[in-house]
């Protein structure tokens, strides 16, 4: 457990680094090495929690969503204040411009999207969803196809248009 705890700190320690860097400094320009010696880290240590500097800021985007995914593991959250709370969350992302270039986008998307609605799903659409990896597939990626397209665009329409979007055109597919 120490270990752990001893982890987690190099790694904010890292985090807290880059986006310190980043208030002077443009992110393309900012080095590893520079960022191992603002955390007071080696570069053997920093390489070794995180590859690429898009990799520090989708760790601090999976911590975020990790945090909104606690407040509702327990609680009966409906299926659109759910979506509704990941794009809002998608939305608080510090510097999503850069994960928006990173193919780790998609790891993010569909992590926070599985652990956020698979039991709701399982409930609202059917309970055999995941049996069939076409509908699997289909419904995520076109919900993911949507948020994609709602973060490059830089979230402006308000989230609760995007969220009845998404409810609108679920509904649709699943009633015809």
């Amino acid at each position: 457990m120490a270990r752990q705890v001893q982890i987690e700190d190099s790694k904010q320690r890292i985090s807290d680094a880059l986006f310190k860097l980043m208030q002077t400094s443009d992110f393309e320009a900012i080095t590893l090495s520079e960022i191992a010696a603002h955390a007071g880290v080696t570069r053997m240590t920093l390489h070794r929690h995180f590859k690429t500097k898009e990799n520090i800021i989708l760790y601090n985007a999976q911590k975020t969503f990790n945090e909104e995914l606690a407040k509702t593991k327990d609680s009966p959250t409906p299926l659109i204040l759910l979506i509704t709370k990941r794009l809002e969350t998608l939305k608080r992302i510090p510097h999503r411009s850069i994960l928006l270039k990173s193919p780790d986008l998609k790891v993010l998307l569909q992590k926070f999207q599985f652990e956020s609605f698979s039991e709701r799903l399982k409930q609202k659409l059917s309970n055999d969803y995941k049996d069939d990896p076409y509908f699997y597939h289909f419904y995520f990626g076109g919900m993911d196809a949507i948020v994609r397209a709602w973060l490059e665009d830089d979230c402006r329409i308000p989230t609760e248009k995007i969220v009845e979007k998404i409810v609108r055109l679920t509904r649709r597919f699943l009633d015809e």
